[in-house]
């Protein structure tokens, strides 16, 4: 037994692991075990047990020197068929283990029935007293596990050749099927005892794959037969696998989830979706707009991703803004207040500034007496001494100059405006009105300088952005970021994703932050819709905002039309496609080596925008995406603001007014009657 599988071991590659399942009840196993452990490198022995619990903590430490593992079983039959059913129990098939079995009993159709593809078995199978024969498995055209002779190993003794092998034990794809014969020299091996599998895999035989999607196109279409099969119509994933069956000569058929979703592990330990199919060994890949994520890389194997996209936020497109307080729009809340305040500020402050120069100017003067102002502008008079002294009451009196200066400072004092006029021509400078103060000095005259500047660059500023939005359509604010769809959903708004998709893992197994708080801002009977047709219905009809990849809310939006609908500035959670396969597909790195000489070659940027523009030529509800800006005339919803404030001035007014003559008719009564 040693010797047998020293022979068959002789042509692995020293880098390899060798790992020794044995029982003791097998023949010739501890003399066998003895020496594999003295005379072999880097050796493993594991005693058999019905869980194999230590097999599986082997396996699952990764070695990273010899990266292969050769397991060599050398148990009883009814023990090697009970380890073989945990292989595909367990999901154990690998393309970093090698399983090498010694039978002292033909089990062949046993272990064949338990196999799936993605197992690298090699067996030595005993015949006769002196001799085995050696199989090497390969996959049919039936997609069944097969078994066929590779060799055989005699033993003559202490001398001659021990045994010869006619072919490969994992034979080379190019001498896989074809006949060797029966014979041979003895001790030859023609190709690999485990051969390589991107070799291997250039030519599936035309073989069938089945492949797992979903209805769901651009990616992948699909239509359904009279009886119940799925046929692929369009997509950009219909060409990818179109592409990779005309290379590798296989054909494919194609299987729908019953949840007709994308899927992953879940909570309770079932995997749903075409992840699930997957899973399960029914199909051998699926397609369409899968994204890789890490909860499904533990139940599947992902290629490396060929297209690559984003997360976009997709909310109905913004309404346009209510015309009846359009006066206001120009500035912000914060601006007007800032502007208001400035303005009833500015009053009291050039009052002081004009009080206090007279008081340096002209002291002895505590208190300015009250005066009014005159209808005209103050700085257009011009005043002659004779007329000072007569306002004054001097009447006749001679001119002398102090008298002249006294009147002259008596009549500046009777010009100066009181608080309230000072504070109203303030704000009559702010609408370009006009003022009936004037500066006596240069302390005066530079706050009003300064003033006046402020006053002609905000009425610019107001008077060109009215104009603008009076005469051109505005809209409201769009949603352009997760924060303010977060914002958003604090006034009612509700977030969305579809149903089985990598972006409601993504929300559910946010810890904190904003993604956190979406999810907790989710509605069950509104935020999970089945499908993107049904998601953008909701955005028209409903107070939803749909999160999905770019290109899908593009094609989707267009569908529909395209002006119907806000896609976010900003993106979020980049994402990679991928092809997912059965766990240990020996053919993988096949397809994934195809993918990328496609993307390198710009074919899936091409399908892409093949599959726009179908969409731009066929669909009826396309729009054209330039939007023509025209000016409007204005109407009564333009200014109706300005009207409000009119009436409101009248009315208030009005008011003060009628005050007033209830007030000054008490009291002229009450002089009359005492």
């Amino acid at each position: 037994m040693a010797a047998l599988v020293s022979f068959l071991l002789a042509k692995i590659s020293s880098l390899r692991q060798i790992v020794i399942v044995y029982d003791e009840s097998f023949p010739g196993v501890t003399e066998t075990v003895r020496w594999g452990f003295s005379s072999w490198a880097d050796t493993t022995i594991i005693r058999y047990d019905a869980f194999t619990t230590h097999l599986q903590t082997s396996l699952s430490v990764v070695d990273r020197v010899a990266g292969v593992r050769t397991v060599v079983v050398l148990c009883l039959p009814e023990n090697t068929s009970t380890l073989m059913a945990a292989v595909r129990q367990r999901s154990w098939e690998s393309t970093t283990i090698h399983w090498l079995i010694i039978l002292e009993k033909d089990i062949t159709q046993i272990i064949q029935d338990s196999l799936r593809e993605g197992s690298q078995v090699s067996m030595a199978v005993r015949r006769d007293e002196g001799g085995y024969t050696i199989l090497s498995f390969f996959i049919h055209v039936d997609n069944s596990v097969r078994f066929r002779v590779a060799g055989r190993w005699v033993d003559q003794g202490e001398t001659g050749q021990r045994g010869y092998v006619v072919g490969a034990v994992f034979p080379d794809l190019d001498l896989l099927y074809r006949d060797k014969g029966a014979t041979g020299q003895r001790g030859y091996v023609v190709g690999a005892v485990f051969p390589d599998l991107d070799l291997l895999y250039r030519d599936f035989q035309g073989r069938q794959l089945t492949v797992a999607t979903v209805n769901n196109w651009p990616f992948f279409q699909l239509t359904v037969l009279a009886d119940g099969r799925r046929e692929p119509l369009a997509g950009i994933d219909v060409n990818v696998v179109n592409t990779l069956s005309e290379h590798l000569n296989f054909t494919y058929q194609v299987v729908e989830p019953a949840d007709r979703r994308w899927g992953g592990p879940g909570q309770d330990g079932s995997v749903s979706g075409m992840v699930g199919v997957v899973y399960r060994h029914q199909a051998h890949l699926a397609l369409g707009e899968l994204t890789i994520t890490e909860q499904r890389a533990s139940v599947v194997d992902f290629t490396n991703p060929y297209f690559m996209e984003s997360t976009t936020l997709v909310s109905r497109a913004p309404a346009e803004k209510n015309r009846s307080f359009a006066v206001f729009y120009p500035f912000t809340l914060k601006l007007w207040a800032l502007v208001i305040t400035v303005t009833f500020v500015m009053g009291p402050v050039g009052y002081l500034v004009q009080w206090g120069h007279e008081q340096v100017t002209e002291p002895g003067v505590t208190t300015p007496p009250p005066a009014t102002v005159s209808s005209t502008p103050l700085h257009t008079h011009t005043f002659s001494s004779t007329e000072i002294l007569r306002r004054n009451g001097w009447r006749g009196a001679s001119l002398r100059p102090s008298l002249l200066q006294e009147a002259a400072a008596s009549f500046r004092r009777s010009s100066t405006p009181s608080l309230q006029n000072y504070s109203f021509n303030i704000f009559r400078s702010l609408v370009l009105q006009g003022n009936f103060i004037s500066g006596s000095g240069w302390p005066v005259r530079l706050v009003l300088f300064s003033w006046f500047t402020f006053c002609v660059i905000v009425y610019a500023l107001y008077a060109g952005t009215l104009t603008a939005y009076l005469t051109k359509p505005t809209f409201e604010k769009p949603i352009d970021s997760l924060q303010e769809l977060l914002e958003a959903a604090d006034k009612g708004v509700v977030p969305a994703v579809q149903a089985g998709t990598s972006n409601e893992q993504l929300l559910k197994s946010a810890e904190s932050g904003v993604l956190q708080g979406l999810w907790r801002a989710m509605d069950p009977s509104r935020s999970f819709p089945a499908n993107g047709q049904e998601a953008m219905l909701k955005v028209l009809t409903e107070d939803v905002v749909y999160m999905t990849a770019s290109l899908n809310a593009e094609i989707r939006a267009t569908q529909r039309g395209r002006r119907r609908f806000h896609l976010a500035r900003q993106t979020f959670s980049p994402q990679g496609y991928g092809l997912a396969c059965t766990t240990g597909s020996p053919f993988r790195h096949t397809f994934e080596a195809l993918l990328g000489r496609m993307v390198q070659a710009g074919l899936v940027n091409k399908w892409v925008n093949d599959e726009m523009n179908k969409l731009r030529r066929k669909s009826s509800q396309v729009e054209v995406e330039t939007q023509d800006v025209i000016t409007r005339a204005l109407s009564l919803t333009h200014i109706q603001g300005a009207f409000i404030i009119l009436v409101s001035g009248f009315l208030v007014s009005t008011t003060v007014f009628l005050l007033e003559y209830r007030r000054r008719s008490t009291v002229d009564f009450t002089t009359t009657v005492y």
